[in-house]
């Protein structure tokens, strides 16, 4: 009977362990037009958002934090948003040619964006591991 008791008690602890298991990732909290971080467990973006005149450019870095995998077809799509969460531009970065290992450039030029419109820009990522292999997504909001 106590083994039953402490089988059952052993159980309910590891499925409770288990519902608990949550993704880590960190962003920042900067304020709009200062350099922003984000890291999780398949990718790590840092950036910062210029305006210049009427055009807005995003310039940054993107690591593959996963030494021993390399990401094909990486593509990095950053989402500009209104006050109502609506997307009112959008730019995609490619990462060509080659498989994305380590760490990366990339640039995102807005011509004739609205700065008083901007709210938030919605970050979106995607790659393949291996040749053909498993397709990753992922997604974060930020201020510019």
């Amino acid at each position: 009977m106590i083994a039953k008791g402490t089988f059952c008690a052993a159980v309910i602890f590891l499925l409770s362990a288990c519902t608990t298991i949550e993704t880590r990732t960190t962003q920042d909290s900067n304020l709009a037009y200062s350099e922003h971080h984000y890291a999780a467990h398949d990718l790590k973006v840092d950036w910062k958002s210029e305006q210049a005149g009427p055009d807005l450019r995003i310039k940054g870095t993107v690591t593959n934090p996963r030494y021993d995998t390399s990401y094909n077809g990486f593509e990095l799509t950053a989402s500009l948003l209104d006050a109502s969460g609506k997307a009112f531009a959008k730019k995609v970065f490619l990462f060509y040619p080659g498989p994305l290992t380590g760490t990366q450039q990339f640039g995102l030029d807005f011509p004739q964006t609205e700065a008083q419109q901007l709210q938030k820009i919605k970050f979106r990522y995607e790659f393949n591991v291996g040749e053909g292999g498993d397709h990753f997504t992922g997604n974060f909001e930020s201020v510019p």
